[in-house]
């Protein structure tokens, strides 16, 4: 009487073990860089909101500052200064631009990313900063000091 083997092998098991090792070795970087690109996806829809939010004060109001007389800029609310939410998660700020502060009838809003997204995008395509200006005009730059033009990213 033949005995028919139960099982695997050692071997066989290892096999196994080297090919999802390699699986995931090629998935997980794939996964990190799909992630990176969403979050880069929620700071242009929180700048296209804030911007909105900006355009209809200037409806109502004739200024993007907090009033005619004020050289003062409107404040964003809190809840439209990070992307995709504020605290446990956020990757990005959005503030008014530095360089170009807003004037009654101008304004430009800038997403820059922070914590894991800088890190994930300075190894990917290098979309550091996003801008978006009261002529709809989108800008992104590589890197926030020398403000460098990256058009890839949006």
């Amino acid at each position: 009487m033949k005995q028919t083997q139960k099982g695997f092998t050692l071997i066989e098991l290892m096999i196994s073990l080297a090919i999802v090792a390699i699986l995931v070795a090629i998935a997980y970087p794939a996964y990190n860089d799909y992630v990176i690109r969403s979050q880069r996806a929620d700071a242009k829809r929180a700048l296209v909101t804030a911007s909105q939010f900006l355009e209809r004060r200037y409806s109502t109001q004739n200024t993007y500052l907090t009033s005619l007389t004020s050289p003062t800029p409107f404040a964003l609310p809190t809840d439209m200064t990070c992307a995709p939410q504020c605290g446990v998660g956020q990757t990005h700020t959005i503030a008014y631009s530095t360089l170009t502060p807003p004037t009654q009838n101008t304004f430009v809003l800038v997403a820059t990313a922070i914590g894991g997204q800088l890190a994930g995008e300075t190894r990917l395509n290098g979309c550091i900063s996003f801008t978006l200006d009261n002529f709809g005009q989108k800008r992104a730059y590589s890197d926030a000091a020398t403000s460098t033009l990256n058009q890839r990213c949006w």
